[in-house]
């Protein structure tokens, strides 16, 4: 009797520690908020993970995914590569400040190229990229206006004979002025190392095919193409070797609500304000990061404005904001939030003038840090 109460015992320790582990597995995957799916025509989804673990309605929007997929034939991308070439040899020798004002590149517009503007239309690229648009975003057709820019940028690596002082082999962390951006990669993987689209959000998710470390994604053929919304913080990663060319397209999309971005900007820029108030109290202490920790420590003792050493001291609440992981999850929050209420779901009526008339807009990238 007693060695079968011992047993029951056992049994029962097993099965609540079996329990326990497959509760842990499905917490993990549940605040990984990760998936990726693979299609037969060649394509990855990747889910943002949500941030604002306060509230979760809205997630995941559309804008929460990253898609990944092919959009150009083998000889449709080896002709765009071509005329790009042609037409870029010339003017990818320094950024072009003049189109993009806050993070240029090494780029020119399509438009500007007449032979690769018309091989565009031929192959029906615009109308081609709408249905990817409507139907891995839930864009309506009529909530597309055209693009705000579209134009190829090259990224050469430093070791490479074409590189130069002015040239570029990377471009940091940004914001789109767009709702919906892609770039197409046009070189074949095979005529370069490193390079790709890093995601802020996808910095710590466990990295799966094209989906490298860091957050770093990279097609694995010329001609994918990596759509995503504008407002996920991106940046081109280093081009370690060779030189690494790509089409570009900030998409005209109907939005955001208003007041969804103006809402995110404020609280950025409020992050950026504690990180500079930080930065600017360590510059006013006379001995650096020591004097800092002990005036934190001494805080309590302290008026807010000491005489002592006629600095001010660095107050613990402007060291918690400033940190580093605050910051990330802070502006991460912020940015799941904007991607859950930014689109207009709702049918939206013709302007006066039509849609064709020039909206204002900072050359395509009025960019957010």
């Amino acid at each position: 009797m007693l060695r079968s109460y011992y047993a029951y015992i056992t049994l029962s320790f097993i099965i609540l520690s079996l329990n326990l582990s497959n509760s842990f597995l499905l917490r993990t995957m549940i605040s990984t908020q990760v998936a990726r799916h693979s299609l037969a025509h060649h394509a990855t989804t990747i889910q943002v993970p949500q941030r604002n673990h306060a509230d979760s309605e809205g997630y995941p929007s559309p804008l929460h995914f990253i898609h990944i997929k092919k959009m150009l034939s083998d000889e449709e991308v080896s002709k765009c590569l071509e005329l790009a070439v042609s037409y870029g040899s010339t003017k990818w020798d320094k950024p072009d400040a003049a189109r993009h004002t806050n993070y240029a590149t090494c780029d020119f517009a399509v438009e500007d190229s007449p032979l690769l503007e018309r091989y565009l239309e031929e192959i029906k690229f615009q109308d081609r990229l709408w249905k990817l648009i409507n139907e891995d975003f839930d864009i309506p057709r009529d909530h597309l206006f055209g693009f705000l820019d579209l134009f190829c940028v090259n990224y050469v690596a430093t070791n490479d004979s074409l590189s130069s002082d002015s040239t570029m082999d990377r471009l940091e962390a940004h914001r789109d002025g767009s709702l919906i951006s892609f770039s197409l990669l046009l070189s074949s993987p095979n005529e370069f190392e490193g390079g790709g689209t890093f995601f802020e959000a996808l910095r710590d998710v466990e990295p799966e095919g094209v989906l490298y470390p860091e957050g770093i994604i990279r097609p694995d053929r010329a001609g994918d193409m990596v759509m995503h919304s504008g407002k996920l913080l991106h940046g081109a990663d280093i081009v370690t070797k060779g030189q690494r060319t790509i089409l570009v397209g900030f998409v005209d999309v109907a939005g955001p609500k208003p007041g969804v971005l103006a809402k995110a900007s404020t609280h950025w820029g409020r992050l950026d304000v504690a990180e500079q108030r930080y930065r600017r109290q360590l510059s006013m202490t006379e001995t650096g990061q020591n004097h800092y920790k002990r005036s934190a420590q001494s805080q309590r003792f302290l008026p807010k404005y000491s005489n002592l050493k006629q600095i001010v001291p660095v107050i613990g609440m402007a060291s918690a904001r400033a940190e580093s992981q605050f910051q990330r999850e802070s502006r991460l929050a912020a940015e799941d939030e904007l991607l859950r209420s930014a689109l207009i779901t709702t049918k939206i009526s013709e302007p006066e003038g039509g849609f064709n008339v020039p909206i204002p807009v900072s050359n395509g990238d009025y960019t957010i840090l």
